[in-house]
């Protein structure tokens, strides 16, 4: 997830760069920011879907207790 936040800063420096030096907006890098910004997205809903530590204690607790009377 920090490597793309890491390249949208970049494109996003890219495109600051161009418009200030009046350079046109380059439909290309406008694509890659929006195609970055779908994956990280992406990557932040696997994140909060993924099972946390209590998760992984609770289900090993349960196990415990069916595997030893």
């Amino acid at each position: 997830m920090k490597a793309a936040e890491q390249e949208q800063r970049q494109i996003i420096q890219q495109i600051s760069d161009r418009n200030a030096e009046g350079r046109p907006r380059l439909a290309a890098l406008d694509d890659m920011l929006d195609q970055l910004e779908e994956r990280r997205a992406g990557l932040e809903a696997r994140l909060k879907r993924a099972p946390t530590e209590e998760d992984f204690g609770e289900r090993i607790g349960k196990l415990k207790a069916e595997v030893s009377p």
